[in-house]
């Protein structure tokens, strides 16, 4: 039976990974560190606001790791042209997002977090600058391109 016979029916999931194989496994390394790394501080946490329970502070972790990984694929799928329109329309967006932190900046645990702008829906908070960052690194380059 041949290699390619006995892989019939297997699911592989790096067929669906588009590009350079070493740019997804630095990607995996560079999200995946902070979770070993940030271990220390959970239990620190765990103790101060979640009574010594460190598995919700884990799972909240590997909750958002998990997200950011599906973002991440399904931005891969998407055709790098589109993102060429997509930031001219989304810069004046930014802007007024820039402008609506700057009056409107957000007070975390009391310290002066007026970068941030709360989400209502799901109550998180939001960095708008490095939004604006990413779109504004794309418009560039599209302005290079020309």
């Amino acid at each position: 039976m041949s290699a390619k016979e006995s892989n019939i029916g297997q699911f592989h999931f790096f067929h669906l990974l588009k590009g350079d194989k070493l740019i997804w496994a630095v990607v995996v390394l560079l999200d995946c560190s902070p979770l070993f790394l940030s271990i220390v501080q959970v239990v620190i946490l765990a103790y101060i606001y979640g009574n010594g329970n460190t598995l919700s502070f884990l799972l909240n972790h590997l909750a958002h790791l998990l997200i950011g990984f599906f973002l991440i694929f399904a931005v891969s799928k998407i055709p790098y042209n589109y993102f060429k329109g997509l930031s001219v329309l989304a810069l004046p967006l930014v802007v007024i997002l820039l402008v609506y932190t700057l009056f409107q900046g957000t007070t975390i645990d009391g310290a002066n977090a007026s970068r941030w702008i709360k989400i209502p829906l799901i109550n998180k908070t939001f960095q708008t600058s490095t939004a604006a960052a990413v779109i504004l690194m794309v418009f560039v380059a599209r302005y290079y391109l020309k």
